[in-house]
């Protein structure tokens, strides 16, 4: 009997029109005894719903522990297809922007690098990183690398989005450098190697603006994701056109090489005999190694095998296969060129 006043007790105070106040009044109407009464079962009715609300919690842990497990699932894939999607429109863009003439690409190479200013030169040589940049010396030591860009940038947190360290970064023409800053080194070196990272494997995210979130992008290192804050809104804008057009153009020269290299390959295939025996056999040599260099510095040859434990990973057996079949064609191409 007592379950069921309280019962209607919780009825009455769950009803939409419910007032407060007209419920007191009328309940004082009634002396100090049911008054006492009345808070009893106001008591009891608070404990019980109390302990439904605990019991509906421990019965939906395991879902709510599950279902976190799934976003952060879902979180991952995210970043795959984004990294995915921007590597194939950096392609597309590359192959839309590049001559189909690629010997054409190669006469006019020379003439761009004589109308380069001597100053632009010197503002591209590294060589001031090693006075910089402590434990840098092997990003110097690349023939033709030279800098783009650089600037501070302060390194968020993906969750909290609270800042971990400032760093300075430098854009390569074909890397990514970051430094971590020394905040109590004095002279000339003000910061420290943390990595480098090659544009190929890179894919840029723009980050809104939201709450806390301000001028800030992810950079995408698969498996890994940075995100990023640049000092300004124009600052934010710059470095994510910069990091999209040297990556743009670092793809249609290494597109542009390989192609010159097969050219060069099928020119060498259709001389005659007699003509290739009449060269120098040193010059063959070093110019078959240089096209077997070229050939095996592709793009989807150095991504296959991260293709392929993509392919992998998702159960995708049949592009896994695919994958192995075209790169044993590529391999025996190449060795029948050096024959």
């Amino acid at each position: 009997m007592e379950g069921r006043v309280e019962h209607g007790l919780a009825r009455v105070l769950s009803k939409q029109d419910f007032d407060p106040d007209h419920f007191v009044s009328k309940q004082t109407e009634n002396g100090e005894d049911q008054l006492l009464v009345m808070k009893q079962k106001i008591q009891i009715l608070s404990d019980e719903t109390a302990h439904a609300l605990k019991h509906n919690v421990y019965k939906n842990y395991s879902q709510f522990i599950e279902t976190a497990k799934e976003i952060s699932i879902l979180e991952g894939e995210m970043y795959q297809l984004s990294h995915i999607l921007t590597e194939e429109k950096s392609l597309m863009s590359s192959m839309m922007e590049m001559s189909l003439v690629s010997d054409k690409a190669i006469v006019e190479q020379p003439k761009e690098q004589t109308q380069e200013n001597p100053e632009d030169d010197t503002r591209k040589n590294l060589a001031f990183l090693l006075e910089k940049v402590e434990g840098c010396s092997s990003v110097t030591e690349v023939p033709g690398r030279h800098l783009i860009h650089n600037g501070d940038l302060a390194e968020l947190d993906a969750e909290s989005f609270t800042q971990i360290q400032k760093v300075h970064a430098f854009l390569l023409n074909d890397s990514l450098m970051i430094a971590t800053w020394l905040p109590n080194r004095r002279g000339p070196v003000r910061y420290r190697f943390q990595g480098l990272y090659e544009l190929d494997s890179l894919a840029i995210v723009n980050v809104r603006d939201a709450g806390p979130i301000k001028n800030a992008f992810k950079i995408l290192m698969f498996p890994d994701a940075k995100m990023y804050q640049a000092d300004g809104a124009k600052a934010k804008r710059h470095w994510l056109d910069i990091l999209e057009e040297t990556k743009k153009a670092k793809a249609s020269r290494d597109k542009q090489k390989k192609e010159a290299a097969i050219l060069l390959a099928e020119q060498q295939a259709h001389t005659p005999e007699e003509e290739r025996k009449s060269f120098p056999i040193e010059d063959d040599s070093e110019t078959m190694v240089a096209i077997e260099t070229d050939c095996l510095n592709a793009d989807w040859i150095q991504e296959l095998p991260e293709d392929l434990d993509m392919c992998i990973a998702q159960r995708d057996f049949e592009g896994a296969v695919d994958l192995v079949e075209k790169g044993i064609v590529y391999c025996v191409y190449i060795l029948m060129l050096s024959l």
